[in-house]
This record gives structure tokens, sequence and C-alpha cells, in this order.
């Protein structure tokens, strides 16, 4: 699965999604009192029902962003337009993703810190590879991972690691797709993440398949 990262609300397309936690980041939401952790919530909702409700997650995505135009907040504009970007891909919205996924490139290439850098071109990987692009999808996922190595975030890079792997692996390239894929096992490995290390290893079974 494509990869969004955490990094407070920053996602992409990396970690899962998942519904069951919005009741309880929509009762976080009710009680912030502060328009930037109302930006924040309302982000993670878009993001975790891109997939499950995405009308709902086009509501929540678009409130984020309009908050975090009106107090003029940098790393909120760049989540909300990520998000929304995302799920502009995953409805088939290409132009539109790109667009979005631009915008929130731009924004945190300006705030300089690689860990918010690395998810919009992670994003922008998973985009191209969804319009059949191997190329710049490598491109991107490459570069992510350059800029998820500068922040020292070894959990997104052996997301990424993983993403590298898996394209070559569909180009046909079995080689790099083994050097990827086993950078990636060794990392989930010394995390300790059991269900991605096992992810890996399926990739890697089915790329000698």
């Amino acid at each position: 699965l494509p990869f969004l990262i955490a990094a407070m609300t920053l996602c992409t397309a990396a970690s899962a999604q998942d519904a069951s936690l919005v009741p309880s980041i929509r009762e976080e939401l009710a009680a912030a009192t502060d328009d930037t952790v109302r930006s924040e919530a309302l982000s993670r909702i878009c993001y975790n029902l891109t997939r499950s409700a995405p009308d709902s997650a086009l509501v929540a995505g678009e409130q984020a962003l309009r908050i975090a135009r009106r107090i003029n907040n940098a790393k909120a504009l760049g989540d909300a337009d990520n998000n929304l970007g995302w799920l502009a891909a995953e409805q088939g919205q290409f132009a539109r993703a790109d667009s979005l996924l631009g915008i929130a490139l731009g924004i945190f290439q300006k705030l300089g810190d690689p860990a918010y850098t690395s998810v919009p071109l992670s994003n922008m990987g998973w985009l191209a590879q969804k319009k059949g692009d191997s190329v710049n999808a490598l491109k991107y996922f490459q570069e992510s991972l350059r800029q998820s190595e500068a922040a020292q975030d070894s959990g997104s890079s052996a997301i990424i690691l993983y993403s590298i792997g898996s394209t070559y692996r569909r180009s046909k390239e079995y080689a790099s797709a083994e050097d990827y894929l086993r950078r990636s096992l060794a990392l989930e490995r010394a995390l300790g993440r059991k269900g991605k290390e096992a992810n890996c290893l399926t990739a890697l079974a089915n790329t000698f398949r």
C-alpha cells in the first residue's frame, strides 16, 4: 500500500489508513481550543477516511485547509494540501493531485524540514505509479528516501525502500528490487515491525518466483 507518514498530522501514502481512529480524533477536535490543533485533527480525519469515506474525507480536508489559510500556518497548509492531494490521487483526479502535492512540496521545502518534504515526494511517487510512470515514480521515491534519511527517520525510510523495491519488481529489474527490499527488511527487523517484515519477505519471495 502507498505510504503516508505521521509527523504530527503529516501523512503520506506509507502508513496505514485506519478509519477506526476517526471517533477519537473527532473527540480531540471537539475539545480543541486552538485553530492549529483543529486543522491538524481535520487533516488526520481526511487521511484516515480517504478510502472508506472519501466524501467525508474531502469535507474534513477542505475544512483543515480553510483554517490553515485563516491562521496562515505553513505546516498546517502543507498537511492539508498533501492529504487532499492524496485523496485526489485515490479518486483518479490526477491533475488535481499533481497540483495539490506540488503545493505541499513547495511549502515544506520552504520550511526546510526533510521529514516534512519526504512525505509529498513519496506520495508523488505513488501518483506516478498510478499513472503507469515507473521512471518518475522511482525519481520521486529516491528523493523521498534521501530526505527521510537526512531526517534520520528509519521508520519512514524502511517504507520508502519497500516502495522502491516494489517499483523495481514491477519493472522486472529484479536485482535492484532485491537490494531495496532487503534493505527495507533489515530496517523493519531492527524496528520490530513484524507485519511489515512479513510484507518484505513476501515481496522478496514474489521477486524470485
